[in-house]
């Protein structure tokens, strides 16, 4: 289960059963201030149970600056997971204990702009649930080194440098 229907399926159950009690109180302007409207209290069987079994989070980093990498992409290539980093570079993968039965590893790939694409191996049950995966990536030499100017010949910086001075023509005198 991904992400977005992990989050489609929370708005489904949490917010749509309360949301005809909540839009009287707010546009009345009646509820008191602190008190938890009735609407809120949690009705037992109206959301499916967390089917999470295993969430591998991690943080990526610029090896050489040790920044965070924002807008990398995140891809368990196995499972066909994918997923963001955020704009601090952390992310994070919910994974079902039936997505763990069919394969207790995969290959995490990681690509940012601007840096070298990076593969780890990740068996997910030797890691603790919930334990920051800490990824450096390289910067690629080729993306972020400026082509170098063109050196002019020695000799040809001597010649010019040996013209000789034009005067600047001034304008006739009145």
């Amino acid at each position: 289960m991904s992400s977005f229907s992990i989050a489609r399926a929370a708005i489904r159950c949490l917010l749509l059963p309360v949301l005809p009690a909540l839009l009287p109180g707010f546009l009345a302007g009646a509820a008191a201030p602190g008190a938890v409207p009735t609407a809120l209290v949690a009705r037992p069987g109206t959301c499916p149970p967390d089917t999470t079994a295993y969430r591998l989070r991690g943080r990526l980093l610029d090896a050489y600056t040790q920044e965070p990498l924002p807008a990398a992409t995140l891809w368990l290539r196995q499972l066909a997971l994918g997923t963001f980093s955020d704009e601090q570079g952390y992310f994070s993968f919910e994974l079902t204990a039936d997505q763990l039965a069919t394969n207790a590893s995969d290959t995490l790939q990681v690509r940012a702009s601007a840096f070298r694409p990076h593969a780890v191996p990740i068996t997910f049950l030797q890691r603790p649930a919930d334990s920051l995966l800490r990824l450096s990536l390289q910067r690629d030499s080729l993306l972020v080194q400026p082509k170098p100017l063109p050196v002019l010949p020695r000799r040809e910086v001597r010649r010019l440098s040996k013209a000789p001075a034009r005067p600047v023509p001034r304008p006739a005198a009145p």
